[in-house]
């Protein structure tokens, strides 16, 4: 397989990644033997000045290792020597008698990342698809390509923690800032700036003149020494297990290879990096997430075209729980029309919202008008007036199944027939709370977490007979609102999707 393609001319190589057969860049075991082989290739070209590392997909620079070659990994030894002949690799790169230049217009993202780390320099623009991190322990695993190593030397530790073990990834702008890019341009101007982020990595000037720039703050320098170190160290194991409360090993794990490689050797530190990779890849825990990832890639291909995407919302039940979610979907820029028995109840739904909206206007996170625009845009009723115009209506009264059959029954008959239900249950069984409808196809659990404007978490869980539309749209208005989901379902045996668990 030719996943990379190796142009020369006038001493600039270009090799550029296009995966055939994918929408995606990924490095699979192929992927990984060819970009070996072009790299041993060019080791032994004395006429290259300069390599540039780009990707033929729009939109794309490297989502990661395959998921697929992680997810048959079934032993610590196997788990291990993938581990360092991607080391390997990426030292192979790193070690070329010239520099590289990484030029990032899309995501970049896992091994992908580790790839660039292992460039002389990076360049990213301003698209919107632009997102650079290292999200590893998302599958229950650490970075095992050499980014536990290379990161923190390139950006410093405290950087390097917040990257790693939250997983999140950061766009261009903020990656120039934190000194993980060396440039920054319009993605409009690539072309046209390209040639001048070359000249200046050519000459020895400018390339000093940017390899001072590198020098992180005095503040930061310091806390790379031991004392330091430890405390640094210790407010974020203290961190991540307020968070996890323990239950997921591999932030934890990530911190201790950080925490026992600091100044070490590079060689030393990829050597404890492999082992602890090798340790996490094969257990139980990064199975299941793996599972999940896979489950919630299959929900995404049968979710909500954008003509179908929820335009206007309802929410039955205005107590804490619903105000929360009336919330969360004005914010998103949804009308809402939130439902109860009395005013006082409604009165109470609204007042949550206006709590939430007032926190985020006192944090700086939110303008007072936008936090009243927000407010106004969620109805307070009594009864069904405006239903039959909604394209999602979310159950959240008391948990108790006759209640919410009984509100779920009645719904359905004010609603339109296109109309999705939802209930904010994750202990009831959908499949339960379907056998007062006529349509049980149409209810699917949207479980939102208490506090909502803290919990940004959706479980969407399906009965047995609800139908792939209506997951869909779900997953789709959680994505609207600015929510990672994850999926649970107990599927029919047509589906494709894996099931996580039962209801």
């Amino acid at each position: 397989m030719t996943a990379f393609t190796l142009t020369i001319t006038d001493g600039l190589a270009k090799l550029v990644f296009d995966l055939p057969g994918e929408k995606v860049n990924k490095f699979s075991a192929e992927a990984m033997a060819d970009l070996d082989r072009h790299l041993a290739e060019l080791e032994g070209r004395p006429d290259i000045r300069l390599l540039l590392l780009q990707s033929g997909k729009t939109g794309m620079f490297i989502a990661g290792a395959d998921i697929g070659m992680l997810a048959r990994i079934a032993d610590q030894g196997e788990a291990e020597a993938k581990a360092r002949e991607g080391q390997r690799i990426f030292n192979r790169l790193a070690d070329l008698p010239f520099p590289s230049l990484a030029v990032i217009d899309g995501a970049c993202l896992g091994g992908g990342l580790e790839c660039a780390l292992a460039c002389t320099w990076r360049l990213v623009t301003d698209g919107e698809k632009v997102k650079l991190g290292l999200p590893e322990v998302s599958l229950g695993i650490i970075p095992g390509w050499g980014g536990t190593q290379r990161l923190p030397r390139l950006i410093g530790l405290r950087g390097a923690l917040d990257l790693i073990a939250s997983g999140r990834p950061v766009n261009g702008k903020k990656a120039l800032g934190m000194g993980l890019a060396d440039f920054y341009v319009a993605q409009a101007f690539l072309e046209e700036e390209l040639p001048r982020c070359v000249a200046q990595v050519l000459d020895p000037a400018a390339a000093a003149a940017l390899r001072a720039r590198r020098q992180r703050p005095f503040a930061e320098r310091l806390m790379n020494t031991m004392p330091l170190r430890r405390l640094v160290i210790a407010a974020a194991r203290k961190e991540i297990l307020r968070k996890t409360k323990g239950q997921f090993p591999a932030p934890l794990a990530a911190l201790d290879v950080l925490a026992r490689t600091g100044g070490a050797a590079l060689q030393r530190g990829l050597a404890l990096e492999a082992r602890t990779f090798a340790r996490l890849a094969p257990t139980a825990t990064c199975k299941a997430l793996i599972d999940a990832y896979f489950a919630g890639e299959e929900v995404k291909k049968v979710a909500a075209k954008p003509a179908q995407e929820a335009q206007a919302v309802g929410i039955l039940g205005a107590g804490v729980m619903g105000g929360g979610i009336a919330w969360a979907v004005s914010a998103a820029g949804l009308p809402v029309r939130l439902k109860d028995l009395s005013w006082a109840a409604v009165a109470k739904g609204l007042s949550t919202a206006s709590e939430y909206n007032q926190a985020l206007v006192k944090l700086r996170k939110c303008q007072p008008g936008e936090a009243n625009q927000r407010l106004h845009r969620i109805a307070g009723t009594l009864d069904w007036h405006g239903f039959n115009r909604l394209d999602v209506v979310i159950e959240a009264v008391v948990e108790d199944l006759g209640v919410k059959r009984a509100v779920l029954a009645e719904a359905e008959r004010q609603v339109r027939g296109d109309t999705i239900l939802a209930s904010n249950t994750s202990s009831l069984s959908i499949t339960a709370l379907a056998e007062g409808l006529q349509d049980r196809s149409r209810l699917v659990s949207m479980h939102f977490f208490n506090p909502v404007n803290r919990m940004p978490l959706v479980e969407v869980i399906a009965g047995r007979e609800s139908s792939p539309e209506a997951i869909g749209r779900v997953a789709a208005l959680a994505q609207r609102l600015g929510r990672p989901w994850w999926w649970c379902a107990t599927a029919p045996a047509s589906w494709s999707i894996a099931s996580c668990c039962r209801t």
